[in-house]
């Protein structure tokens, strides 16, 4: 099967992930739906623990703000939070695991808002969402078993990134975030400001897609299984447009590229010497690796919104795109399953 070139490449994937003969197994998996993991019930009473932690904060500091918009936005994280945790709550509740304390009510407390700069209030709920992002990013990659729960990390997720970059917008604004290092030596056109961490992490992407490019050829050269070679070469013509996208960005900020590797693969005399199934872990252990190098590139990205919006973007791809591996792994009886804690009801 060849993409189209009037097939969007992502979706080319998709379409071949649908239709591989993966039915097979199929009541095995429904099966395994029951089952949550070690690392599932400690990830969500952690979260649950977690984003006590952030609400309790919020409504402390909340007591200490001057600005009277900036108590607004805090009350509306308060009230997103709060729905977070009810939500977890009810998760852990429907598999029976005792949760951590909850959070007293929010109340005003009584003390001198001389002692807390608006501005400090606004740094310490920033590193609280740089936390947040950090564990759900490195949750999402880890071996899982439940699908369902799995679904709702990533819901999560997606909602953090998005608070966390309307929080930098905010911050920016507000000019209370401080401004890193700006790259010097741009072109005369580029108009818009960029930050000397922005093009290090363009530059670390694109080194990090000519090495995924060069494994993936390498190893779907050793793939036995014609469907999951078809799954690394679709992959690899994914990870060359990612990298024609770098490209141009470092292009257009006036940055040098790295030298990529050759495209020549050698013709290997036998597949036998790697097992499909350790090609098919080694690729997807390299896709968790990228997303928690996405995760620290939106982190670190504060002078460009444009460049920061681009690595979550990325981020969500590559979620989706694991996701899909995941599941065909899965059905090919490949993936490492973690220890079982329990059985649940769902």
């Amino acid at each position: 099967m060849v993409c189209p070139e009037t097939v969007d490449i992502t979706e080319f994937l998709w379409i071949v992930l649908s239709n591989l003969s993966l039915t097979r197994q199929r009541n095995t998996v429904e099966n395994k739906q029951s089952k949550i993991s070690t690392r599932e019930a400690h990830v969500f009473w952690r979260m649950l623990s977690d984003t006590y932690t952030v609400i309790d904060q919020i409504n402390n500091a909340k007591s200490f703000v001057h600005d009277k918009d900036f108590i607004l936005y805090l009350h509306k994280l308060v009230e997103d939070y709060e729905k977070e945790a009810r939500e977890i709550e009810g998760i852990l509740n429907k598999l029976s695991i005792l949760g951590p304390t909850p959070n007293v009510r929010s109340q005003n407390v009584a003390g001198n808002s001389e002692i807390n700069r608006d501005k400090e209030t606004a740094k310490l709920i920033f590193t609280l969402m740089r936390l947040k992002i950090n564990l759900l990013l490195q949750t999402i990659a880890e071996p899982y078993i439940n699908d369902s729960l799995r679904s709702f990390i990533i819901g999560l997720t997606k909602d953090s990134l998005k608070r966390y970059d309307a929080f930098i917008k905010y911050l920016k604004a507000k000019k209370w975030i401080e401004t890193p290092p700006q790259y010097p030596y741009t072109q005369t056109y580029v108009k818009d400001k960029i930050g000397a961490a922005d093009i290090y992490l363009i530059w670390e992407h694109l080194m990090q897609r000519y090495n995924n490019i060069r494994q993936t050829q390498l190893l779907s050269s050793y793939t036995a299984d014609t469907e999951l070679k078809l799954l690394l070469d679709t992959g690899t013509n994914i990870l060359k447009k990612e990298a024609t996208d770098l490209e141009n960005k470092l292009l257009y900020y006036g940055v040098t590229l790295p030298e990529p590797y050759t495209n020549i693969v050698p013709t290997p005399e036998t597949t036998e010497l790697m097992e499909d199934r350790y090609i098919f872990n080694t690729i997807l252990m390299g896709m968790w690796n990228i997303i928690t190098l996405h995760g620290m590139a939106i982190q670190d990205v504060i002078v460009n919104d444009s460049i920061r919006n681009y690595f979550i973007n990325l981020t969500l791809d590559e979620i989706d795109l694991v996701g899909k591996m995941y599941k065909f792994g899965k059905l090919r009886g490949w993936v490492f399953v973690p220890p079982v804690y329990m059985f649940s009801s769902q």
